[in-house]
């Protein structure tokens, strides 16, 4: 079963900061926050002022979670806009690079390819600020049926519902997946994205067959501060399988009216930032649930292989292209 994934791509551009940075630039921790493009430099020399180590990866959520599952030896396809640049290039080979189809990707000259300032403070948690640049030029004519045709599943993320056309491009390919007999799969991406863009995520997540959130995401479209309130709300949604990951907790699944809690058997030996574990925990997932037949708890524990396979490390990828298949050998 091959997954398509209509995404952003960007570039991660990575600094470990102090708490002071966040408070002084008002920015929440753990949170999301939209900027324009043309903002980039000023941060970036905010950054460089600080005299921090920064670092520059491909990157964008949807595309984290294609790479998995490619890098995991499943089939996976991404289409997104870069821009004609240095970092379009540089985004579009390194997806290539772990063998995502890339044929609709699209090139948008005369934008520039989108950054997300990751802000990785002492105690190992991700703040974000994006600059969507060419990713914010989606629009509902490029979910075209032959692209969707190609493909068995349709992937869909929270974070490009920035975009001013976002929302209209994942109904129309919705609309069209559905029509085809495509497995719909959404994942809100970030409770800011919940909040400020409720209407669209509250659609998508109806018409969706699975869905893949976080703690906070699913407390934030359930509407509740209890999670058992928030399962329960999402079990009444009769989805094929709803996964809701807990950080440290593990996994609820949610299936055939059911709650099941999938713990984490294997830590981390070290955590250094959670920057793309959750990008991962959705790839590894989709990987053994949709591609290799497993059931969804013998699934989610490929998800937290992979999530704590990124926590040990600083980029949202696998560091070698192999490096998941070894993993999952000692499963």
């Amino acid at each position: 079963m091959k997954i398509l994934a209509l995404g952003n791509a960007v570039i991660d551009v990575t600094a470990n900061i102090g708490d002071d940075f966040l408070e002084t630039h008002e920015i929440k921790k753990g949170l999301c926050y939209e900027s324009h493009i043309s903002e980039v430099p000023k941060y970036l020399d905010m950054l460089k002022g600080l005299g921090v180590n920064i670092t520059y990866t491909a990157g964008g959520s949807a595309a984290n979670t294609m790479v998995c599952i490619a890098a995991l030896g499943g089939e996976s396809s991404f289409s997104g806009f870069i821009g004609n640049d240095k970092d379009g290039d540089f985004f579009k080979d390194s997806i290539a690079l772990y063998d995502v189809d890339t044929r609709d990707m699209i090139i948008r000259n005369g934008d520039e390819t989108g950054k997300i300032f990751i802000l990785v403070t002492p105690d190992c948690q991700r703040s974000f600020m994006s600059f969507h640049g060419a990713s914010a030029t989606a629009r509902p004519e490029h979910a075209h049926d032959s692209m969707i045709a190609a493909n068995d599943a349709l992937y869909m993320e929270g974070f490009s519902l920035y975009s001013p056309e976002g929302y209209p491009m994942y109904k129309a390919a919705a609309e069209t997946a559905k029509a085809q007999g495509k497995l719909l799969i959404f994942n809100p991406c970030d409770a800011n994205v919940v909040e400020e863009k409720n209407d669209a995520v509250m659609d998508l997540l109806n018409r969706t067959d699975i869905l893949i959130a976080n703690r906070l995401e699913a407390l934030a479209m359930t509407k509740t501060d209890n999670l058992e309130a928030a399962l329960k709300a999402l079990t009444a949604m009769n989805k094929k399988c709803s996964v809701i990951t807990d950080s440290a907790n593990g996994a609820y699944i949610i299936e055939n009216g059911e709650i099941t809690h999938c713990p984490i058997e294997r830590e981390p030996a070290k955590i250094i930032n959670d920057n793309g574990a959750g990008d991962n925990f959705a790839g590894g997932f989709l990987y053994g649930y949709l591609q290799k037949g497993l059931s969804t708890q013998e699934a989610a524990r490929i998800g937290h292989l992979c999530a704590g396979y990124i926590l040990s490390q600083t980029a949202s990828r696998p560091a070698k292209k192999d490096d998941l298949k070894k993993l999952l050998a000692t499963l």
